[in-house]
């Protein structure tokens, strides 16, 4: 292996890493049992990734988990305003 296809892969899994992380956000307004199920998936992956040899894709995984997580309370607290003002 030379060092341009340890670039290659390293470019690689961080496109892949995008991809997975579009696919959580763009996923994240599904019916609850599906994001569940959905989510078991995505959690052994992202329980891997921070212990990368590379800390870039390190951070990326933590800051994008900090992101979803941001979205995902956020739409939960709208929701449980928008069912105190039917209320």
């Amino acid at each position: 292996m030379n060092e341009n296809s340890g670039f290659f892969y390293e470019e690689t899994r961080m496109f892949s890493l995008v991809k997975i992380v579009e696919i959580a956000d763009a996923n994240i307004d599904r019916v609850r049992i599906i994001w569940t199920l959905l989510w078991q998936k995505l959690t052994e992956l992202f329980n891997e990734i921070p212990e990368h040899h590379n800390r870039k894709i390190g951070f990326f995984v933590v800051d994008s988990l900090k992101r979803l997580a941001t979205k995902l309370f956020l739409q939960i607290n709208l929701i449980r305003n928008l069912n105190n003002l039917r209320s």
